[in-house]
């Protein structure tokens, strides 16, 4: 029997509008299933985190880390195919929020990482925290989508 889903990604960024390097995307439910946009409901089940800006030198991504810095590229725009870290990934994941070690962490509206602070209906987790952080950093976060 075919495994008709053995090729299925989620990779094509939707028309909806760019995803920002190591932010929370969620399925695109108006585009179709194997679309992706960046999280923008705090309702939004954060399937991955998007790949740094393709351009961008590996050793930038610690030195826009400080939280100074803004985000100076994009990681997919509209129609692009970008990676996704997913589920087991460890991978980079800028904060909206301060964080630590072990926090279970979800999106913001913005795509960024918050802990999640307490269980709610309505909420979804992302991964769990592998690094302390500080609203702005980028920390190595342990992929896990789901419901705390």
């Amino acid at each position: 029997m075919p495994d008709f889903l053995s090729n299925a990604k989620m990779n094509q960024v939707s028309p909806a509008g760019s995803v920002y390097p190591m932010r929370f995307i969620c399925p695109d439910g108006v585009q179709g299933a194997f679309m992706c946009r960046q999280a923008t409901a705090t309702t939004d089940l954060p399937l991955g985190v998007s790949q740094a800006a393709f351009n961008l030198d590996p050793g930038l991504i610690f030195a826009l880390s400080d939280g100074a810095a803004a985000d100076p590229n994009v990681a997919g725009a509209p129609g692009s195919q970008i990676a996704i870290y997913t589920s087991g990934d460890v991978c980079p994941v800028r904060l909206g929020g301060n964080v630590t070690a072990g926090d279970l962490v979800t999106n913001t509206t913005d795509g960024t990482a918050v802990k999640l602070a307490a269980f709610a209906a309505s909420r979804f987790m992302g991964g769990v925290a592998l690094q302390n952080g500080l609203t702005g950093d980028i920390i190595e976060i342990y992929m896990l989508p789901g419901r705390p």
